[in-house]
C-alpha cells in the first residue's frame, strides 16, 4: 500500500503534544515514511494513492489494554436469577457465557466488536479470552476476525482452574501454541499484526501449581502474563483463606509480575500492594466504566 494522506489536521502524540495544519502523511507498507507539507508531498509522491480526509482529525490509533471480546453475547442479557455480588456475577454471568462458546461463537464475538472499535479509533486491542468448551485454535479465531479488519492484537486465553485440571492444560497449550505461531509469522514478516501473552483468571482461581507453570511458559516464552487483579474483594478474600497470603505478594512469589505482565483492575489494592506493582513495573489497566458495575 503506497497512500498519502492530506486535508488533516495532525495530531502528533509526541512530548509537546503538537498539532499540525497544512500537512499531510505518506505511508509506504505499513510504515509512516514521511509527514511534511501538503504540497510538498503531493509532488513528492505523486505515485502514491492520494486520500482527502476532508478536513478531520488524524491521530495515532486508540489501544483498548483490557478487552473480552465474547462479552458482545452480555449485551441485553436477562438472567434468571438477580446476582448480589461478584463473586455470583461470574456464576450466574460469565463462566455460564464462556462456556456456551464455540469455535464459531468466538469468531463472530470478536469481529463485531472489532467493527465497533475501528468505528470509535481503536486499532490495537488486548484481549484476554475463555471459551472452555472449545480451547484449541480458538485464538486463531480471534485473530482471523481482527485480520479481516486490519487491526493489531495481542491475544491470551484465560488459564484457570474452575474447570479442571485438563480445561487449564488446554490452556496453557494455547496460550504456548498461540505465542509460538507469532514468533514464526514475525520471523516471515517484521510488522506481523499479532502477538501473544499468558493469560490468567484470578488469583483466586489458580492453584499453586497452576500459577508455576503459568510462570514457566511466561519465563520460556519471554512473554507476559495478564491477570485480572483484585477486581473484587473476592480474590483477596479467598486468596488469603486458601493460601495464607496477599493477591499481590503472592503473585510476586511465584515470578508473575513484571514489565511484561497485565494486570487489569487493581480496585482493591493497598498501599503496599500498589508500592509492589511500582517496584516490579508491572502494567495496572484500570477499567473504569467496568469498574463503575
Amino acid at each position: 500500500m503506497s497512500l498519502l494522506i492530506h486535508n488533516v489536521l495532525i495530531f502528533a502524540n509526541n512530548d509537546q503534544n503538537t498539532v499540525l495544519e497544512g500537512h499531510a502523511v505518506a505511508i509506504e507498507g505499513s510504515r509512516i515514511q514521511e509527514i511534511g507539507g501538503e504540497s510538498e508531498l503531493k509532488q513528492k509522491y505523486m505515485q502514491f494513492e492520494q486520500f482527502d480526509g476532508g478536513g478531520r482529525l488524524l491521530m495515532p490509533g486508540l489501544i483498548n489494554a483490557h478487552m473480552h471480546f465474547y462479552g458482545t453475547f452480555a449485551r441485553g442479557l436477562a438472567l434468571q436469577q438477580a446476582p448480589s455480588n461478584f463473586h455470583e456475577i461470574l456464576k450466574l454471568l460469565w463462566w455460564k457465557l464462556d462456556s456456551a462458546l464455540d469455535l464459531q461463537a468466538v469468531y463472530y464475538s470478536a469481529l463485531v466488536q472489532a467493527i465497533s472499535a475501528v468505528k470509535h479509533g481503536v486499532t490495537s486491542i488486548i484481549d484476554h479470552h475463555a471459551s472452555p468448551k472449545a480451547v484449541a485454535g480458538s485464538l486463531d479465531k480471534i485473530e482471523e476476525a481482527l485480520n479481516l479488519l486490519g487491526l493489531r492484537g495481542l491475544l491470551c486465553y484465560e488459564v484457570s482452574d474452575r474447570d479442571g485440571e485438563e480445561i487449564r492444560e488446554l490452556g496453557l497449550q494455547e496460550n504456548a501454541r498461540y505465542i509460538q505461531k507469532c514468533k514464526n509469522a514475525r520471523q516471515e514478516n517484521p510488522d506481523h499484526l499479532f502477538d501473544g501473552m499468558v493469560g490468567l483468571h484470578a488469583s483466586f482461581t489458580l492453584e499453586n501449581e497452576s500459577l508455576q507453570k503459568a510462570a514457566e511458559l511466561s519465563k520460556t516464552s519471554n512473554r507476559g502474563c495478564h491477570i485480572h487483579l483484585l477486581e473484587d474483594r473476592v480474590d483477596g478474600d479467598i486468596t488469603r483463606g486458601k493460601f495464607q497470603i496477599g493477591v499481590v505478594e503472592r503473585l510476586r512469589e511465584f515470578g508473575i509480575l513484571g514489565e511484561k505482565t497485565i494486570t487489569a483492575h487493581g480496585i482493591h489494592l493497598d498501599e503496599s500492594e500498589v508500592d509492589l506493582l511500582a517496584e516490579t513495573d508491572t502494567v495496572v489497566v484500570h477499567n473504569p466504566q467496568s469498574n463503575m458495575n
